[in-house]
């Protein structure tokens, strides 16, 4: 009889654990899918933003507006220093 409480009771917690980790499991990937798609939605709006602001400065050709947008919204992002680096080798005359 021991051994029959004993092989359910472990029984039980394995079943018990294993429930838990998957379900633990599946919840960490709809929660990552959920960010993974607000942080595509949040760039997309930012990317929209500063396309809207530089485009009009690229067709004036205005340069030293469109570096004081770059320094303003480069600070810290590396993905804007490609175009910072093009204007100081291409200065306005």
């Amino acid at each position: 009889m021991r051994l029959l409480t004993l092989r359910l009771t472990i029984s039980l917690i394995i079943g018990i654990t294993l429930i838990s980790l998957l379900s633990s499991s599946y919840e960490v990937r709809v929660q990552k899918q959920g960010q993974r798609r607000d942080l595509e939605h949040r760039a997309d709006v930012v990317g929209e933003s500063l396309a809207d602001k530089i485009e009009p400065l690229l067709k004036k050709g205005t340069r030293k507006e469109l570096q004081l947008v770059i320094d303003r919204f480069g600070s810290g992002n590396a993905w804007l220093e490609l175009p910072s680096i093009t204007l100081k080798a291409n200065p306005s005359p």
